[in-house]
């Protein structure tokens, strides 16, 4: 049983791993900033679908209004 877990955990945690390393290499940062701001686009990207999905206009859809900061 344990070692189903270690798989499951295994390929749970590739994909996001790839996306991040991805974003670190395009926008040329370091990997605890790429997982920083990675994770603040995907926050915009989700409130805005679902501002979509909710019928509003994606144009009016402002998810930059909330405070963020980063403690290292």
């Amino acid at each position: 049983m344990r070692r189903l877990e270690v798989s499951f955990n295994t390929w749970l945690m590739i994909p996001p791993s790839m996306l991040i390393m991805i974003y670190k290499r395009k926008n040329e940062i370091g990997y605890s900033d790429a997982k920083f701001c990675f994770k603040l686009d995907m926050e915009e990207w989700i409130m805005e679908l679902s501002y979509v999905i909710k019928g509003g206009d994606s144009t009016k859809c402002n998810p930059r209004f909330i405070i963020r900061t980063r403690i290292p």
